[in-house]
Order: structure tokens, then C-alpha cells, then sequence
């Protein structure tokens, strides 16, 4: 008589539609917590970019100046070294660089053929039914 109650109700168990709330709240809080590590991820990658862009952007012009004096360097040196007059100096230097200039405009020409040739021909090579487009395929 005198130990524990015995009570005729069941232990009360969580409902199933408590469950299924906490569930679906706890769902979106991963959802929203997921997004916001995504977007700071995302702002720490842009801010990455910007810094190399412009670190890459100040060494360009840097070796763009420092070739410019090389270049004028060549010209005056030719010109202290041999009889030819200051223009004509410029002009062998500036006939150099013209010729240096083509020869790596015709390869890299040649290149973006070859690239392009590849591309046709793996896209050629593609069952007729199921072949793509050349805009829907990939960069090569």
C-alpha cells in the first residue's frame, strides 16, 4: 500500500506531429546554416580573387615598365656601339620585336585551329542521335 503509485495511464511518449516539427525545424536551420557558410566561403574565395587579380594586375605593369626600359636600354647601347643614328637603332629594335611579335602570332594562331579542329572532331564522333551542338559542349 505504501510503495510506489501505480497510475492507470501510459508513460506519455512524443507525439508524432511534435517529431515531424522538430524535425523539420531543425532541417532548416541546417539549411540556413549551410547557406550562410556558403556565402561567407564564397565572400573569402571573391576576396582571395581580388587580391591576386591585383597583385597579378600591379606585376604586369611592373614587368611592362621594366621591358620598356630594357627595350630603350638595347636601342642606346646599339646606338653607343655602332655608327648607326639613334632612329635607325629604334627601328632595328622596333623591326625585332615586329618579327618576334608575328612568329608568336602565327603559333599562337595555329593553336586555337588545332583546339578548334579537336573539338569538331570529337564532337563528329558522337553517335548522330545523341550528338550535341558545338555551343551546348565544353570548352577543350
Amino acid at each position: 500500500m505504501y510503495g510506489p503509485r501505480q497510475s492507470s495511464e501510459p508513460p506519455k511518449e512524443p507525439l508524432i506531429g511534435g517529431l515531424v516539427s522538430d524535425i523539420v525545424r531543425d532541417v532548416r536551420e541546417l539549411i540556413v546554416e549551410g547557406a550562410t557558410l556558403t556565402k561567407l566561403e564564397v565572400q573569402d574565395e571573391l576576396g582571395k580573387a581580388k587580391t591576386a587579380a591585383i597583385e597579378v594586375g600591379t606585376g604586369a605593369v611592373v614587368l611592362g615598365i621594366g621591358a620598356l626600359m630594357l627595350l630603350l636600354m638595347i636601342v642606346h647601347l646599339l646606338a653607343a656601339l655602332t655608327a648607326i643614328p639613334l632612329w635607325g637603332c629604334y627601328g632595328i629594335v622596333g623591326a625585332v620585336l615586329a618579327v618576334i611579335g608575328g612568329i608568336l602570332l602565327v603559333a599562337g594562331k595555329s593553336t586555337v585551329t588545332l583546339v578548334g579542329d579537336l573539338r569538331r572532331r570529337r564532337l563528329f564522333s558522337w553517335p548522330k542521335a545523341t550528338r550535341p551542338t558545338i555551343r551546348s559542349m565544353p570548352p577543350a
